[in-house]
């Protein structure tokens, strides 16, 4: 399986990035993406942000928890999500 390598070049039209978008996602489940307009600075700042997250204790990121499908984002520590239904 090759993940699509999708570019997001402001010269293309949106309505094709879109649909590279949506066959990407219905197709494979992941994407890549490039040419976002993000300066490596950006890049770097908000992986800093996810690593304080992720390094914060349990009792902060649990206040951060998934709360349910409704709401379909959150924290989850190890070994609580899963992709089987069950």
């Amino acid at each position: 399986m090759e993940i699509p390598l999708i570019d997001c070049d402001t010269a293309r039209e949106d309505k094709a990035i879109a649909s590279e978008i949506d066959q990407a996602l219905s197709k494979i489940g992941f994407m890549a993406l490039r040419n976002l307009g993000l300066t490596q600075s950006s890049v770097d700042a908000i992986f800093a942000v996810a690593q304080s997250f992720f390094n914060a204790p349990l009792v902060d990121k649990k206040r951060c928890a998934y709360g349910s499908a409704d709401e379909n984002f959150g924290y989850q520590g190890v070994g609580q999500a899963s992709l089987e239904p069950t």
